[in-house]
């Protein structure tokens, strides 16, 4: 696989999605987080960039749960039978698909930030059992 000048940090599988953490040239630089799905599992291989751990850990638990939800994402909204299951499902789905920070949705939520770090554990049943 051609990294594109990046090294791979470390690569984790995450139900049926992969997870890479890639620093761009030498130790020092910004890194990202490459969220990779698998032909295996989805219709195709597609790759997803994040900025953030909690962005690409809450975007595999999407991707898991069902690709449709990322496919036809619009901006700033949320699948109504998502957004039914609660606080924890529309904070991991601002997270992970529309790459809001865990910060700027507390501020969104008029909650904590750590309230937005438990209910992305809350809303991910891999993430509770590791």
């Amino acid at each position: 696989m051609d990294t594109g000048g990046y090294e791979i940090d470390f690569t984790r599988e995450y139900g049926q999605v992969r997870i890479q953490k890639r620093i761009y040239g030498r130790r020092g630089y910004p890194w990202d987080y490459l969220v990779l799905t698998s032909p295996e599992y989805f219709t195709e291989e597609i790759d997803f960039v994040r900025q953030e751990w909690h962005q690409a850990r809450s975007l595999a638990t999407i991707l898991n749960l069902d690709y449709q939800y990322v496919a036809y994402a619009e901006d700033g909204m949320i699948p109504q039978d998502l957004a039914i299951e609660g606080k924890p499902a529309i904070a991991t789905y601002l997270c992970g698909v529309h790459e809001y920070t865990t910060e700027h949705i507390a501020e969104m939520m008029e909650i904590q930030r750590e309230t937005v770090v438990k209910y992305l554990a809350r809303f991910d049943p891999l993430r509770r059992s590791e």
